[in-house]
């Protein structure tokens, strides 16, 4: 048997009359930007979801509407956070800040 037939019997949808063909049923790869972008948006909402629930936990409850949408609020909750003795709470806040969230 050549190793056309095999091909064509292990993958039948690679295999064409002129030649080996990529599958038909391949997804093609999303562009690197649109990873880029997925990986960026997800750590920003998961340091997000940190900072609330740390905050939570001091007793301050964040709205998140008027988090992003009142720049003197977010300013508030990210000082009261710097000052915070708890460590993980300051460090949630500097890389709030450092992701434009304030």
């Amino acid at each position: 048997m050549d190793i056309k037939n095999t091909l064509a019997r292990i993958f039948p949808t690679a295999v064409a009359s002129d030649g080996i063909t990529l599958p038909s049923q391949a997804e093609p790869c999303p562009a690197v930007a649109d990873v880029a972008s997925r990986s960026d948006s997800r750590v920003s909402l998961l340091a997000e979801v940190d900072f609330k629930w740390l905050m939570a936990g001091q007793g301050w409850w964040i709205d998140p509407t008027r988090f992003h949408c009142d720049p003197s609020y977010a300013a508030g909750l990210i000082r009261f956070a710097l000052a915070s003795q708890l460590l993980a709470l300051r460090a949630s806040a500097v890389s709030i800040q450092t992701q434009g969230g304030e």
